[in-house]
């Protein structure tokens, strides 16, 4: 009597595991199996965690699900595009001018200069008490604040000496100190007069501003 054939072991085939698929752009998809956490698969891949989370939009308390396709980008590469945080916008550094001083230009010579009338050119006084008056028309245009800036100039010892008055009248009364004051044997002086606005020079000077030329020089003598 033949003997039953030997049943033939049937083989067990293993559950498929889930196997990983290359999607475009060089990124891979995994499907979540049971048990599967972001630490676990992402230790797979050999990136981290957040990486995987940044590619899928996941936080560290989202759920997976059983069968949930997730983006698995490539080791070393940046998180999708969606997720990537955008730049922070840097503020541009506006480049301000140097502080500048300002510096009032001095006005030109708007103004005719004086015209002379007394005394003559080359006249001649004698005596210290003798009354030597400088005399000149006004000139048109004269603002209220002007003035009047009469020059007196000689030589004494042979050095320049010079004496400035200022009047809102146009006439003026040479000093009697100065008698005798210009070297002999002459007494020759010079005067000019021009007018001109004072102002202070914001240091606690003064600061002249010309207003018309000076008038030309003439002489007299005081002997």
């Amino acid at each position: 009597t033949e003997a039953p054939p030997t049943p033939t072991a049937t083989p067990t085939l293993a559950p498929p595991t889930a196997t990983p698929t290359r999607a475009p752009s060089g990124r891979t998809t995994y499907t979540v199996q049971s048990g599967d956490t972001l630490s676990t698969i992402a230790a797979k891949f050999g990136i981290s965690w957040e990486a995987l989370a940044a590619a899928n939009g996941l936080t560290s308390q989202s759920v997976l699900r059983i069968g949930q396709a997730l983006i698995v980008p490539v080791a070393g590469s940046a998180p999708p595009a969606a997720t990537r945080p955008a730049p922070a916008a840097q503020p541009t550094a506006t480049k301000r001018p140097a502080a500048t001083q300002t510096v009032a230009p001095t006005p030109a010579p708007a103004l005719a200069a004086p015209m002379q009338v007394n005394p003559g050119d080359q006249a001649s006084f004698s005596g210290e008490q003798a009354i030597v008056e400088l005399v000149w028309e006004p000139v048109v245009g004269v603002p209220p604040n002007a003035q009047y800036q009469v020059v007196i100039r000689w030589l004494e010892q042979g050095t320049p000496q010079e004496h400035i008055l200022y009047t809102t009248a146009t006439v003026t009364r040479v000093p009697l100190w100065m008698w005798s004051k210009a070297d002999q044997p002459a007494r020759r002086y010079t005067w000019t007069v021009r007018v001109v606005q004072v102002t202070t020079d914001g240091q606690g000077g003064e600061r002249v501003i010309p207003l018309s030329p000076a008038s030309p020089a003439r002489i007299f003598y005081w002997i």
